[in-house]
């Protein structure tokens, strides 16, 4: 029998995750702040060179209640008949990672591309570094067969979660929406509260979970 021939998201990401990207990134703020992309023009090249008919598509940007800006973009891997898309959201943020109210053009612009960049990241490219580990898996000592099973239950867990399933925490602020019209949301500030939360209890790293929850929750009010 021959061989099943694998998914081109899974020759995709055996391809671009084994690629070293040390030396292609910078990084933004500093301290706790710190942030290291991946140089978006080196990635698209990279990409361009093992799918030349890949394209993006770059969404409506999203303006929140306290006045900041939500960017977001598709990209889809092509390879002759088969493809596959990836969709991820960024804030427009300032040299401290803290995301910018009434963003210039040029904020708005940087952020997109840095967008694009980490969603080629979630097909493989540079992903570890936003996993925050210092060299791809096929670089590293080799794991063990219980951390390679985690390892791949995760991935698997990640790719299987629709858009619409939150976290836990995400999901109990999402409720306290429940029932109420935009109007009331804005009227109570439910949105700040609902960040100020977040913060308070360390959970940082949900901040844009909710903050894209919030948005598909208020055009469904719409």
């Amino acid at each position: 029998m021959a061989d099943k021939k694998q998914s081109l998201q899974r020759r995709a990401w055996d391809l671009l995750s084994a690629i070293n990207v040390n030396d292609k990134t910078e990084t933004k703020g500093t301290g706790k702040y710190a942030l290291t992309y991946l140089s978006w023009a080196w990635a698209w090249g990279v990409l361009m060179e093992h799918f030349p008919e890949s394209v993006y598509e770059i969404h409506q940007d999203r303006i929140l209640p306290d006045e900041s800006v939500m960017v977001s973009v598709t990209l889809t891997i092509k390879d002759g008949d088969e493809q596959f898309s990836r969709f991820m959201w960024l804030p427009v943020m300032d040299h401290l990672n803290k995301s910018i109210k009434n963003p210039t053009a040029t904020d708005i612009n940087k952020a997109i591309m840095r967008c694009l960049a980490k969603t080629i990241a979630m097909c493989g490219l540079g992903h570890y570094i936003y996993a925050g580990e210092d060299l791809p898996v096929s670089e590293e000592t080799p794991k063990t067969k219980s951390q390679e099973h985690s390892q791949k239950s995760t991935q698997q867990n990640v790719n299987s979660i629709p858009r619409e399933q939150y976290h836990k925490d995400v999901e109990n602020l999402r409720k306290r929406l429940l029932n109420k019209t935009k109007e009331q949301i804005e009227e109570e500030k439910l949105y700040d509260k609902s960040i100020n939360w977040l913060k308070e209890n360390n959970l940082h790293d949900l901040i844009d979970e909710y903050n894209l929850m919030y948005n598909d929750f208020l055009l469904n009010l719409i």
